[in-house]
């Protein structure tokens, strides 16, 4: 059998379904230890991986939720900043086109 027919097969078996605690949104590996999911379950095809950590059911079809998968993989104290956290926030933003922004490290003599 080629190895696609064996890939198709196994993507054809049932998953065991998630606890309700997790899915369909991103949650973290961590989560999902604590919910008892087996690091094999993590490795179906029918899990997306946003980034390292990460895991959800379904894609993420905006910036806004594939920023939320990645949060869930984040080191404690650390958080999203200057443009990514602007954009979180709804600020408006210039476009780069639009301003330029310069900082000495020099000081002023």
């Amino acid at each position: 059998m080629p190895c696609g027919g064996i890939r198709e097969a196994v993507s054809t078996m049932r998953a065991s379904p998630l606890p309700d605690g997790l899915g369909p949104g991103p949650f973290s590996t961590a989560q999902s230890r604590v919910f008892g999911v087996a690091p094999s379950r993590l490795r179906r095809l029918d899990l997306v991986h946003p980034t390292h950590g990460a895991h959800a059911l379904v894609s993420a079809d905006s910036l806004v939720q594939r920023l939320a998968a990645f949060q869930v993989a984040m080191p404690d104290g650390r958080a999203f900043s200057h443009l990514t956290a602007a954009v979180l926030w709804e600020s408006r933003c210039p476009s780069p086109s639009n301003s330029v922004q310069v900082r000495s490290t020099r000081r002023s003599t």
